[in-house]
């Protein structure tokens, strides 16, 4: 996976009801076991956690981007993927601080 991560991401695992979220803040560390990144749901701003990158580069967890998931009845229940619940910070390149003249951003989606 491309770091620093693509903005747009889809859970498998509906969170709080949620499985559209917007990466916001990522860690700096080059090192694959402390990489993490921060999300924030689409819908509702108040549902926000960490992911680590072990889970983030697990295609049955994530997918990069917005994607159409057909939910499996038997997955209904939420799945906590381990990840915590923090308050963060955007990063500087999060796409929704930056003004519209910079040219300095992550791409939301991943390159085709």
């Amino acid at each position: 996976m491309q770091w620093p991560p693509v903005m747009a991401w889809t859970s498998l695992f509906p969170y709080k009801g949620e499985k559209y979220f917007v990466a916001v803040n990522y860690s700096l560390c080059l090192e694959d076991n402390e990489k993490w990144v921060d999300m924030v749901s689409i819908i509702d701003g108040e549902i926000f956690l960490r992911v680590i990158y072990k889970e983030l580069n697990d295609l049955s967890m994530w997918l990069p981007g917005w994607t159409d998931v057909k939910e499996n009845i038997t997955q209904a229940k939420e799945k906590i993927i381990g990840s915590r619940l923090l308050r963060f910070n955007l990063s500087s390149d999060a796409g929704l601080s930056i003004p519209f003249d910079s040219l300095e951003y992550r791409p939301w989606f991943p390159e085709k």
